[in-house]
């Protein structure tokens, strides 16, 4: 008998040997791999351009293809394997992935797909039957304005990241005032802007104002956040920092479908800007990874829900695009532990979901019937309100109105106090001591009769308390230092003086720049 025996060196090039070379086989290359995934797979371009495919030749499964994209990559390794029965090295891997990507990318043969997070359109200008598409994960729910349905294959039309979950299966038979329970609001009106709010949050596509919920310590401010971070866009992380700088705040923008940000103190004028962005929609650039000159440009419009103890939004053009709900410390017989509650909560999520998908539908339904004699600020977002209360039993569109018209009051009282010019001049204006209705002059001239108007002459005498009032403002660290930063500050809240009854107007007379403030509540006393 012959025993037969190999040498290191034909052992050596036996292990290196590509597994498809043995008896004799054919050797693999990287093109029929290509070949046999584009034979069941749809390589295409979202609508940034981006590489994408779609395993499955529907939307069960997406992943993007470039960047070295993680769940792309353990996709395709386990791919090679199944069908091959072969495992690749890295290297020839990315070979793999630069080929499937070239394909996606070319405009001449590929296919182009927009692609959006959690909810998206599909026919909205049909008034007839229009539908509105949310992602659970793999399925997704398909509203019309006549009900809502689960589809197991929904088609390419959702980009999903890593850290975003699956969502719950809804179920019909649900009250969407159960979410209501779970929330720490006891006004009538703000529970409904509440619930709009939530509802609206599913609806993409339309300029929405964000949501500031403020309060006391204990009063469960990022509770409503982490709600509806789970019935909306459910994911690993609930409740982020808001970030500092541009670009972070358009990676995070672009990777989540609600934005909520917790235990805020302040804003930064350029972050508190991007945020009145959002919630209207704009075009977002942010540098693209490893480069110097590209950018990369996204459209978004996201709802977002922030919290704070205090009343953290002091830009004027931010709170237009506010709805301000103030909390107060939870009573403490009401008091629950965490388990406890998000435990009740997760048992009850597939109800409320269904009962946001039933209000959805049947607001689609009126959307189109309704036509407001005056449109508030946000005038989409108020049309959609009326519908989305009109749908809640207990509740009409004209509620929802009256709560608004009411909470944009706030928010104009809210900026004026935010603002050391704002709260002078309306206090200037409003005392009869002072002004008898109507003040004329310059710039220069209206601060320092402000700032005159503070002066504690004799502190032997009791002030008045406008004196007081006005000494501790023109005396604080926030008043401006000369009358062009004096009269950009008043421009910042010209819009909510005016609200209050006091009415600014300019003009040039002798070559000088005039201010004539007017407050019409005293005009209509006499």
């Amino acid at each position: 008998m012959t025993k037969t025996t190999k040498t290191k060196k034909q052992t050596k090039k036996s292990q290196n040997q590509d597994p498809q070379d043995e008896q004799g086989k054919q050797k693999l290359h990287d093109s029929d791999i290509v070949n046999a995934i584009t034979e069941f797979a749809i390589l295409f371009r979202d609508q940034n351009n981006d590489p994408f495919i779609a395993p499955n030749g529907d939307g069960t499964k997406i992943y993007r293809i470039g960047g070295r994209n993680r769940d792309f990559r353990a996709w395709l390794g386990s791919f090679i394997r199944n069908r091959f029965h072969v495992v690749f090295p890295i290297g020839r891997i990315d070979n793999i992935a630069q080929s499937l990507e070239s394909i996606a990318l070319d405009t001449e043969c590929s296919n182009q797909y927009p692609l959006e997070l959690r909810t998206v359109w599909r026919d909205k200008n049909d008034s007839t039957n229009p539908e509105l598409y949310y992602d659970l994960g793999e399925s997704a729910v398909r509203i019309t304005p006549k009900d809502w349905f689960i589809v197991a294959r929904p088609g390419i039309m959702f980009r999903r990241f890593s850290q975003q979950l699956p969502q719950v299966i809804p179920e019909k038979g649900g009250n969407i005032f159960e979410l209501a329970k779970y929330v720490n609001l006891s006004d009538r009106n703000d529970i409904l802007l509440f619930l709009v709010f939530a509802v609206s949050a599913f609806i993409p596509g339309y300029p929405r104002p964000l949501c500031l919920l403020y309060g006391t310590q204990g009063a469960g401010k990022s509770t409503p956040g982490r709600l509806l971070k789970r019935l909306i866009d459910p994911t690993t992380v609930e409740g982020t920092v808001l970030p500092t700088s541009h670009d972070d705040f358009v990676r995070t923008a672009n990777h989540h479908a609600l934005l909520v940000f917790d235990n805020l103190s302040s804003i930064k004028p350029n972050i508190s800007d991007a945020l009145a962005r959002i919630s209207t929609g704009d075009t977002f650039a942010k540098r693209a990874l490893y480069t110097d000159d590209d950018d990369v440009v996204y459209r978004l419009q996201r709802p977002v829900m922030l919290n704070g103890i205090n009343q953290v939004i002091t830009q004027s053009d931010l709170l237009d695009r506010s709805i301000l709900l103030e909390m107060h410390r939870i009573n403490k017989t009401k008091m629950r532990t965490e388990k406890d509650f998000w435990a009740d909560f997760d048992e009850q999520k597939p109800l409320i979901l269904g009962a946001i998908f039933d209000t959805i539908s049947k607001a689609m339904a009126k959307f189109p019937d309704v036509h407001l004699k005056e449109l508030p600020r946000m005038a989409d977002f108020a049309k959609w309100g009326y519908a989305i209360a009109d749908s809640i039993d207990g509740f009409t569109g004209e509620d929802f109105l009256s709560a608004y018209v009411g909470n944009i009051e706030k928010q104009h009282e809210q900026a004026i106090e935010s603002s050391a010019v704002g709260t002078a001049v309306y206090l200037f204006m409003t005392h009869d001591e002072v002004v008898k209705g109507v003040w004329t002059g310059t710039a220069t001239q209206l601060m320092r009769q402000i700032e005159d108007t503070g002066i504690i002459i004799n502190i032997d005498e009791e002030p008045s308390e406008l004196t007081k009032e006005l000494n501790m403002i023109t005396n604080g660290s926030l008043w401006p230092k000369d009358a062009s930063w004096f009269m950009r500050r008043l421009n910042y809240v010209l819009p909510d003086l005016e609200s209050q009854g006091i009415q600014i107007n300019s003009y040039t007379q002798n070559n000088q720049r005039i201010v004539e403030l007017k407050n019409l509540n005293y005009s209509e006393k006499k």
